[in-house]
């Protein structure tokens, strides 16, 4: 019987080992993950252990050869990774941050190509050479950046926020980037020289054509994204939703990619229309695995890609040229920062983090190697001193947060808000606010109440129908389940005052009462009961208050009752409170909350 094995089955089973078993130990012991699958990718490629397959072949078990495969998989981790950054922006906010991508990223990528080109030319390259690595390397790494981000949790800070608009430039710089190297390879193999007119004709072009492509991408998308979600969700399958979601990832940034753009942009743009709908959340948490794995993935295909015996012969001169860069394009970046008014707290982290190369370079100086446009040990030289350089960020971001911190602490007058410190959606103050589970009538009068005394909160509600109805009426309600716990964190849940659990399950508001009290021991939790063993249950598990709907019904019918018999408002609530003090003591000192009826002035 003849056995077939699966496409990649040896590489994706040495990448899953790997991802389970020794990351976690780099974790362990403090080291980036990051720089954990780097540092994996270097033993395990075909320049380390798969060096020394042929020689010793039980080495081939775990150690990888080709690599081609795997960087293409690897890729999609960048494309989620990307999408998810679309998540935590919007087209409003991109428009409110155009001064940084357009400015202060437009200025970065120049003048970092023409000081790098130039310190290369006079080093002795071809000018044509000179302009490819200036360019390349002018190019910051968006997968590692944008993860060191979301590992420390300051995507959403000014800081955040300036390097991503840095990094949209880059991306953008690509378009142009990739059509001058086509043009001129083609015009080398054929020996027909184009003029400078149709040279810029063709380049504007194909910026004007990529342009429209995201227009079309942005009318469209905005028009059928939320209701085909909207759709999916009223199935009720977290399978069926999470598959649309993957295939508007896919679609998305295939059409980007077939029309020259970068393909992550394409999934950027399709996670900025879906950042200011009611499923950003639970798409965000769905598609965390896939983005995790394949993103670390990539890092360990570009660990693999570094020649170990090239890298040791020319040492000396990769070293001081990484050093190189780091101090020329972190100058660059920080002065530029410091140009445009930003605080020193943003400028100075900014330059440490952004003065990497980055992965861009690899699929560049590769087309450029095809073409014969570059000497190879030049792109070799570069492609060593790219990777050195994207290994050695988890250190630099280390100390630029450090930076970031002491900076924060010293400027009184910075201009960072304690909103964009904590991670929220700008705009908003969730600090000390309500978090709110399920969104019925309880809670629509527990909102309003919120509202009148401009209170901030958040409420996860898992029927569609009804956050559709509360974003209609621009509330802060999200869809989500919310026993799935993680989906809490995304509603700031640390920082919030009170947990108000109001949902008709009893049995999920059993389990998520248990997890806050597990993950948020100080969190005041407040419950609503059915009954008085529901309630006792509740109060064992954590909560702190509990509201059990018979009494407060009955009290309310209660005081509704004497009102019309002509009993005194005044001593109707003195009736009420005696009863609900009563009730309190019966119910072994079930908690509830004072003043609940008005008083009378």
């Amino acid at each position: 019987m003849e056995h077939h094995s699966l496409p990649m089955a040896h590489e994706l089973s040495l990448f899953l080992i790997c991802a389970g078993l020794i990351v976690p130990f780099f974790k362990h012991i403090k080291i980036n993950p990051v720089l954990g699958y780097l540092l994996i990718g270097m033993v395990i490629g075909p320049f380390g252990l798969g060096a020394l397959a042929n020689e010793t072949p039980w080495l081939s078990y775990i150690s990888i050869t080709d690599i081609r495969d795997s960087t293409l998989l690897g890729e999609w981790g960048v494309i989620f990774l990307m999408f998810t950054v679309g998540l935590e922006l919007s087209f409003n906010r991109l428009w409110t941050m155009r001064r940084q991508v357009f400015g202060l990223g437009f200025s970065q990528v120049s003048l970092s190509a023409i000081v790098i080109g130039s310190i290369a030319y006079l080093w002795g390259n071809s000018a044509a050479s000179s302009v490819l690595l200036g360019g390349c390397l002018a190019l910051s790494s968006t997968a590692i950046v944008l993860q060191l981000f979301h590992q420390n949790g300051n995507l959403r800070t000014a800081y955040g926020q300036t390097n991503i608009s840095v990094l949209l430039m880059q991306d953008l710089a690509v378009v142009p980037m990739l059509f001058l190297v086509t043009l001129y390879g083609e015009q080398s193999i054929s020996g027909q020289l184009e003029s400078s007119q149709q040279v810029i004709t063709g380049l504007l072009s194909t910026l004007a054509f990529a342009t429209s492509i995201v227009i079309g991408m942005y009318f469209v998308g905005s028009k059928i994204l939320s209701p085909i979600l909207h759709m999916v969700a009223h199935a009720k399958s977290s399978e069926l939703f999470l598959a649309a979601t993957l295939v508007i990832i896919v679609v998305c940034a295939n059409i980007t990619g077939m029309a020259g753009l970068s393909m992550a942009l394409g999934a950027f743009l399709a996670g900025m229309l879906l950042a200011e709908s009611e499923f950003r959340h639970v798409i965000e948490m769905d598609i965390a695995p896939f983005k995790g794995l394949l993103l670390g993935l990539f890092f360990m295909t570009v660990g693999m890609g570094i020649n170990l015996e090239i890298l040791m012969d020319q040492l000396f001169w990769i070293l001081a040229s990484v050093i190189g860069l780091f101090v020329i394009k972190g100058a660059i970046i920080t002065l530029l920062c410091m140009a445009f008014k930003l605080p020193r707290s943003t400028s100075i982290p900014t330059g440490f983090m952004l003065s990497q190369g980055g992965e861009f370079a690899f699929v560049v100086v590769g087309l450029a190697l095809s073409y014969k446009l570059l000497p190879n040990d030049t792109g070799q030289f570069m492609l060593l001193v790219t990777s050195i350089s994207m290994i050695l960020t988890p250190f630099l971001a280390h100390i630029g947060q450090k930076i970031w911190k002491e900076k924060l602490e010293s400027e009184s007058h910075c201009s960072e808000t304690l909103a964009h410190i904590a991670n929220v959606p700008q705009g908003h103050h969730y600090e000390d606010h309500v978090v709110i589970a399920g969104f019925g009538r309880v809670a629509r009068i527990l909102t309003r109440s919120l509202e009148a005394e401009n209170i901030p909160f958040i409420c996860i509600e898992k029927d569609p129908t009804k956050v559709r109805a509360a974003r209609q009426n621009n509330m802060p309600v999200y869809f989500g389940d919310v026993i799935r716990g993680e989906i809490l964190n995304h509603a700031h849940i640390s920082m919030a005052n009170t947990l108000v659990v109001t949902m008709d399950d009893g049995h999920a508001a059993e389990r998520l009462v248990e997890h806050a009290q597990k993950h948020w021991p100080d969190l005041h939790v407040l419950a609503r009961a059915k009954d008085l063993n529901h309630a006792q249950k509740l109060i064992t598990l954590g909560a702190h208050d509990v509201i059990l709907e018979t009494v407060e019904a009955s009290l309310q019918i209660s005081g509704i009752i004497l009102k019309r018999l002509g009993i005194e408002e005044r001593k109707i609530v003195s009736r009420i409170e005696q009863q609900r003090q009563e009730e309190n003591r019966n119910e072994d000192n079930i908690a509830s909350p004072k003043d609940c009826n008005p008083k009378p002035d």
